[in-house]
């Protein structure tokens, strides 16, 4: 085992530390249940495209924002039993961590196949991106939204 102090040493040389790896600038995860099926998975897909094609230090005003984090919730309509999920935006300002909270149609969702699946959760996306970062001050709405859209255009993602 290590001292506190060699972990932050060794971090600062770039040799990570098990759970001090540098957060990706995006995460895409999901809140939901057993019914989504292998589609579940596409979330994987989606964060890498958009680690791999866009930095959000491009959006980020004066270094205020170092993950941005998108939960799907996925879930049957609530029917008072059980957790009710709602979309929400929630900063964690200590990390630099902003979580947008964002609802998919389950029913839909768990009927669609690959291609549908993925078209959802772009459109969800965006959907939530103009919802909760539209009046952000420190983040470049309007640049983010037109180069999320382009990508996943291009990517064939959305049509």
């Amino acid at each position: 085992m290590i001292t506190p102090e060699e972990a932050k040493k060794r971090f600062s040389e770039g040799k990570y530390v098990a759970g001090m790896e540098q957060q990706p600038d995006f995460v895409v995860s999901s809140k939901s249940d057993m019914n989504s099926g292998d589609n579940i998975f596409l979330t994987i897909d989606i964060e890498d495209l958009l680690n791999q094609k866009i930095k959000l230090k491009d959006y980020a005003v004066n270094n205020k924002l170092d993950s941005l984090y998108f939960i799907l919730l996925i879930s049957p309509t609530y029917d008072g039993k059980g957790v009710n999920w709602t979309e929400k935006k929630e900063l964690k300002r200590k990390n630099k961590w902003l979580y947008l909270h964002i609802r998919i149609n389950y029913e839909k969702f768990i009927t669609a196949n690959k291609q549908e699946a993925l078209r959802m959760m772009a459109e969800e996306i965006i959907r939530g991106t103009d919802k909760f970062l539209r009046n952000e001050k420190d983040f470049d709405y309007e640049r983010f939204h037109a180069d999320l859209l382009e990508l996943f255009l291009k990517e064939g993602i959305l049509k």
